[in-house]
């Protein structure tokens, strides 16, 4: 495929990025306890994009992938704030009553 031999040009070996990625995986058990999807995708994601700029000599320059790992970071962001919005409110209401 086309796609693939584009991308192994620019990070390499699949295999060295997957490994690369599980290993960091590793590190981040306890946030993957928390049995979040949206937690743990972001992180799945953002842990890819590292993955990636880490991969090779050249990876960090790859402009794409800081601008993903910023968005999955903000998405996770947004969900999160927007969690503690609901329990704020939800506490808020039960004080009331």
């Amino acid at each position: 495929m086309k796609v693939i031999e584009e991308r192994s040009k620019i990070y390499g070996d699949f295999k060295d990025i997957a490994n690369l990625s599980q290993n960091i995986k590793s590190l981040m058990f306890t946030a993957y306890e928390a049995n979040e999807p949206v937690v743990c995708e972001g992180l799945d994601m953002i842990i890819h994009k590292l993955s990636r700029i880490g991969s090779t000599i050249d990876g960090y320059k790859n402009l794409d992938n800081w601008k993903d790992l910023s968005a999955y970071a903000k998405l996770v962001h947004d969900y999160l704030e927007n969690q503690q919005g609901m329990i704020k409110t939800i506490v808020a209401y039960e004080r009331t009553n």
